[in-house]
């Protein structure tokens, strides 16, 4: 479990690069959380074949920036999401998402081939990156993820993909 001001299940605050990585912890906060990270705070942030399966909880009633992957893409970042999937819970208040509780006025966030369950997140089933749960347990859903047997990156067996080095 990871708690605090900001909180991420992974990372509170990322400045850099994450790739092949994943948090099933859950995740209380008083102000800002995310599945995986908190705060994107850096110049150029990427975050690619990752995913969060923890529930997010806030403790105090004036938190915002809620997400099931990232709390918020802060300002003057340069964000680029690719691979990734949310499915645990996150409240629904004005700043939560399925992927991401916020972007900043001056973040550029560029996302690629990610999606959320809005079943097990609560969050809107009208964004384009929505799934069902049934949808993000059937491989053919995920848009160029490397599946290939025995060498991709990802593997999927009856729930939802797996990272296969840790397999």
């Amino acid at each position: 479990n990871a708690t605090g001001g900001i909180a991420g299940g992974l990372v509170g605050e990322n400045y850099g690069s994450l790739t092949k990585c994943y948090s099933t912890a859950d995740v209380a906060c008083s102000y800002t959380a995310g599945g995986l990270v908190g705060w994107n705070l850096g110049e150029s942030v990427t975050i690619t074949d990752c995913f969060a399966m923890g529930d997010i909880t806030a403790s105090a009633s004036d938190a915002n920036n809620l997400g099931g992957l990232v709390g918020i893409n802060y300002n003057s970042s340069e964000v680029s999401l690719t691979r990734c999937y949310a499915a645990g819970a996150v409240p629904v208040i004005a700043t939560s998402g399925g992927l991401a509780g916020a972007n900043g006025s001056g973040s550029t966030v560029t996302v690629t081939d990610c999606y959320y369950d809005y079943q097990t997140t609560g969050q809107s089933s009208t964004d384009g990156n929505a799934r069902t749960t049934a949808q993000m347990q059937d491989q053919d859903n995920y848009i160029d993820w490397d599946f290939t047997a025995g060498t991709g990156v990802w593997t999927i067996n009856g729930g939802y993909p797996a990272l296969r080095e840790l397999q």
